[in-house]
């Protein structure tokens, strides 16, 4: 029975929790570890673009920016942990 929830969720809880973790710690491991290639590179591009543009935000408006620099980064990160969690739980 474990067998075939397994085979149904496309994964052991084990794998499911491993990639959870990684996407925790690095958005858009989760979805490679996953297999989710294109969702992986766009999870982890985009998170690469909001630290990048968070930066640039910063210096351009002489530190005000860094207020929001949480915000966006922090949007994508959840993003991608909720997109591998519903992954898991095929939402």
């Amino acid at each position: 029975m474990a067998e075939a929830q397994a085979d149904a969720t496309g994964g052991s809880g084990n794998e499911q929790l491993i990639a959870l973790v990684l996407s925790f710690v690095i958005p858009g491991v989760g979805q490679l570890y996953q297999g989710r290639k294109k969702e992986g590179i766009a999870f982890f591009g985009g998170f690469v673009l909001a630290i990048v543009l968070s930066m640039v935000l910063t210096v351009v408006t002489l530190g005000l920016g860094a207020i929001l620099v949480p915000i966006i980064v922090g949007s994508v990160w959840a993003l991608g942990l909720y997109d591998t969690y519903a992954e898991w739980l095929e939402l």
